[in-house]
Parts: C-alpha cells; structure tokens; sequence
C-alpha cells in the first residue's frame, strides 16, 4: 500500500481601484487591516515589516506604471462578485514578491502593480487605488512599531533603506 501526501493551499487575491476604504488598527497584540474584500491580522512584527517594505518596492514602480500620458483611464472595477477573505500573519512571510504590469500587458488596459505576500496578492489597478494603499500601510507599520518597538525599525530608517537599495554600484562609482 502506497502512500499519498495531499493538501492544499489557500491563497486571497484582491484587485483595488480608486480610493476605497482601508482601515489599520492595534487589536491588542496584532494589527488589524480591513479593506475591500480582505480582513488581515499581522500577529508578528517581521511579516509587518516584510508588507511594509514591499510596498516600499511598489512605490518605485508606480510613477512608471501609472503614468498619465500614458494610461489616460482609470482600470474598471469588478464589483460583480463581492466577498471578504480573512489571512492571519503568525510569522514571518516567505515568498513576497512585487511587479508591475505596463497597460499593454495587463488584462484590463491598464497598468497594475501586484504585490504578493505569502497567501495574499494584492493587485492595485490605478494611482489612486495604490496612493490608498500606500498610505494605510504606512500608518499601519506606525501602529506596528507603537507595538512592537524593539522588533520594528522605525519608520523613517526603513525608507532610509529602501532608498539606498536603489542606489547602484555604478551609480555610486559615477557620482565619485
């Protein structure tokens, strides 16, 4: 008798455009994300960090991707199908990945920026729809820090990073 491993994993994909609602809050010991069609619990400080810094990463992308000369509309919303995932964040986040799609790649004509985090992918379909995100996280990795301030840089010097990250070598050899 042979036996066989199955299983399954689940995963929460989530497509935003506009400005919609996003609510960060300190529940007790986690942080508490609500937005259209996800509830998410960051329950330990490096998946916070690890959200947070990918973000950080989309905002690179986003001046490029969301360009007004060159995406004229705003992606168009999917509110046909409604409903609401939950994702709890225990622990650190393998597999966090960012990318952005130029409007003559992406299915809606459009330009999107998706950032996946373990289970969840969260895919923002305009400048406005991103600017919300952006702002959330932000004030939610400010609520994390609040919680956990000796797992959590601050702030400030998690931007820091990002912005000597795009500083190249070559850039640095030119400048000298």
């Amino acid at each position: 008798m042979s036996s066989t491993i199955t299983g399954h994993r689940a995963t929460l994909s989530v497509y935003l455009v506009g400005t919609h609602e996003i609510q960060p809050v300190r529940l007790g010991h986690e942080i508490f994300l609500t937005m259209p069609s996800a509830r998410l619990r960051f329950q330990h400080p490096h998946a916070l960090l690890a959200a947070y810094r990918a973000w950080l990463d989309a905002e690179r992308l986003a001046a490029a991707t969301f360009d007004a000369a060159l995406v004229a509309q705003r992606a168009p919303g999917m509110d046909d199908i409604q409903f609401s995932g939950h994702l709890t964040f225990a622990g650190p986040v393998p597999g966090v990945h960012v990318d952005a799609r130029p409007a003559e790649a992406s299915p809606t004509g459009a330009g999107q920026i998706r950032l996946q985090l373990g289970a969840l992918t969260l895919t923002v379909g305009d400048l406005d729809a991103f600017r919300t995100q952006m702002d959330a996280w932000t004030f939610a990795y400010r609520l994390g820090h609040t919680l956990w301030p000796e797992e959590l840089p601050a702030l400030e010097q998690v931007r820091a990073e990002a912005l000597l990250a795009d500083v190249t070598p070559a850039a640095l050899a030119t400048a000298a």
